[in-house]
């Protein structure tokens, strides 16, 4: 009993820390390990502090005073539609929409979308659009295809902590035109700066943790079978 005990305190130590809370002047949620935020003007960018993942994920949120073509259901049409960038030839590429729909999220109803490539090739980005009182807020969550699973459980829980704490006076009437979601600056260009490395068949961490839960299930496994014995 002693040693699942043991298996099961190392595996759940094993799992990922989110204890790291970022709180601005209108927004807080937690923050994946090792990553940080920094304000660049009206938007705050986050990433990842491990060597050479700073281009490989990123969340960026911003927030402005409500204007005309804020509303939830304007973002939702407006993230129904494909969006165009300019591709390696110079030619206009459409983005494409993996999902769009709205959500509650502690309560509070925000309109969720993703798609690819609507930023900078080959990145997907999952916009949380919303409004509370005066203010449209946006947070995004943008990672290269190819390492999309190994930031998708990070951004899972973020997305879930997220808390809107915007107070009724907090605008930012620079930028009171135009809906957040198309005035915001979305990915920074340095991510887009070619393409990234194929991403590795097994992360270290999906490895340990696959370890873990095998020596975890075979001392279940070992545990039941000397009850059983026991018992006979």
């Amino acid at each position: 009993m002693k040693s699942l005990g043991f298996f099961i305190f190392a595996f759940i130590l094993s799992q990922p820390a989110f204890a790291k809370l970022f709180t601005n002047s209108y927004i807080s949620f937690e923050l994946p390990d090792q990553w940080s935020c920094s304000l660049d003007k009206t938007e705050w960018i986050c990433r990842s502090d491990a060597a050479g993942a700073n281009r490989e994920a990123v969340i960026i949120l911003t927030a402005k005073e409500v204007g005309p073509t804020d509303s939830l259901a304007q973002y939702e049409n407006y993230l129904k539609t494909p969006k165009a960038i300019t591709g390696a030839d110079g030619k206009p590429v459409m983005s494409q929409i993996k999902q769009v729909k709205q959500m509650q999220i502690s309560g509070h109803a925000w309109v969720d979308g993703m798609h690819l490539g609507s930023e900078v090739p080959y990145y997907y980005t999952r916009y949380l659009a919303t409004i509370k009182v005066q203010i449209a807020i946006l947070v995004t969550f943008s990672a290269h295809q190819r390492y999309y699973t190994k930031y998708s459980n990070d951004f899972f829980k973020a997305i879930q902590s997220l808390r809107v704490i915007a107070a009724p006076n907090l605008v930012n009437a620079s930028n009171s035109t135009g809906g957040i979601i198309g005035s915001a600056s979305g990915i920074p260009m340095d991510m887009g700066d070619g393409e990234l490395p194929n991403e590795p068949t097994g992360s270290s961490r999906s490895k340990k943790n696959a370890l873990l839960l095998a020596i975890l299930l075979a001392a279940i496994g070992g545990y039941i079978f000397i009850k059983k014995r026991k018992k006979t």
